[in-house]
């Protein structure tokens, strides 16, 4: 359960300089600057329909910025870079755009990615994380879409974290888990030493994180 270090210790990672981003007519943030350093867990507060997905979806390169810019270890986030970029990211979306015939496909999803080719995951490896998010192992073989929002969120972090990425962009990734645990899920990332930027409206997350950006 380790990180693949291949991102400069102790340097800024990701930067927004005046970033200014709309849907459609609607702006949606006008001069955003943050800095994002290795190691450093930032979490962007803001009330559901700010934009905070919105905001991941630009960083990645998926939606388009009206101005400003984003850089990726110094250099502008945009066509090699972001490629580079993306390789080296595990994202957590808040809602799925594919459907998955079993909760295991899903979970194994991202390892048929050239990216991760390289990443092997064990069964063993699978229970053990399954276990200590406090899941049944025949989850593996239920339909993804008969599962629960938790249940749902918990195998989409399970499968991040087990592709031992150094870079995080997690949008509301525990919105759906109950109190008990969501502070247990919380403490598990936050206490791997990876760089983390997460978006989320729930204060749960405040007193786990390095930075806080309201948004």
């Amino acid at each position: 359960m380790g990180t693949i270090n291949n991102l400069p210790q102790h340097k800024e990672i990701l930067r927004a300089i005046d970033v200014r981003i709309s849907a459609g007519k609607k702006p949606l943030f006008q001069n955003l600057n943050f800095s994002l350093k290795h190691g450093e867990k930032m979490l962007l507060n803001g009330d559901s329909g700010s934009g905070k997905s919105t905001l991941i979806h630009a960083i990645l390169g998926f939606h388009s910025i009206d101005n400003g810019r984003f850089l990726f270890c110094n250099a502008p986030l945009n066509g090699k870079k972001l490629h580079d970029f993306r390789k080296k990211v595990a994202y957590i979306p808040q809602k799925l755009n594919y459907s998955f015939d079993s909760t295991n496909e899903l979970l194994e999803y991202p390892f048929g990615f050239k990216n991760n080719k390289d990443r092997v995951i064990t069964e063993s490896e699978k229970m053990a994380w399954l276990n200590h998010f406090e899941l049944d192992q025949d989850i593996l073989d239920t339909e993804a879409d008969m599962i629960s929002g938790g249940e749902m969120q918990r195998i989409l972090i399970i499968s991040a974290l087990m592709q031992n990425k150094e870079l995080y962009l997690l949008d509301e990734p525990t919105s759906a888990l109950d109190s008990v645990i969501k502070e247990k899920v919380i403490r598990t990332i936050t206490e791997r030493d990876i760089t983390l930027l997460i978006t989320s409206h729930d204060s749960t997350w405040n007193d786990n994180v390095d930075n806080t950006i309201n948004i």
